[in-house]
């Protein structure tokens, strides 16, 4: 993952935009890369970096991701995805608001994935796509 003045690095190198794209146009071999690079930028990072990495766009590769047949970039997802939901939750206590990041997760058909993961042969990711679906998602259960 590295430092956080390390992703700061990255980030200062206006790197995650051109990630974010080359994610949309490239093949699954190109693509778990990238979410390995959320992912390691996502659980090092500061509160202020997970929100950039957010606003950049990196919520939908990681829900895109949860279809790939490969259970390691699964679990490396779903486990991206708990902690940018953890860190909105922060940011919805403090502004007393909903959880954005949430909501995006929502819309961009995450829990539809996950419930997906349920009925999967791998318990890891049985296991954490019902724990972040029980805890996290309670209205997204009803949908």
């Amino acid at each position: 993952a590295g430092t956080c003045d390390q992703i700061q690095a990255v980030f200062d190198s206006n790197i995650i935009p051109p990630l974010m794209q080359l994610y949309d146009d490239a093949e699954i071999s190109i693509r778990k890369p990238i979410i390995c690079v959320i992912f390691g930028a996502v659980s090092g990072g500061t509160s202020l970096q997970i929100r950039f990495l957010v606003a950049q766009g990196c919520i939908r590769p990681l829900c895109d991701i949860l279809s790939a047949d490969d259970p390691r970039i699964v679990t490396v997802a779903l486990s991206g995805l708990e902690k940018i939901i953890m860190e909105g939750e922060t940011d919805a206590k403090v502004v007393g608001a909903k959880n954005k990041m949430t909501q995006e997760i929502i819309m961009t058909d995450g829990p539809k994935k996950m419930k997906t993961l349920l009925n999967g042969s791998n318990e890891t990711i049985s296991h954490k796509s019902k724990k972040i679906l029980d805890t996290l998602f309670p209205a997204a259960e009803e949908e």
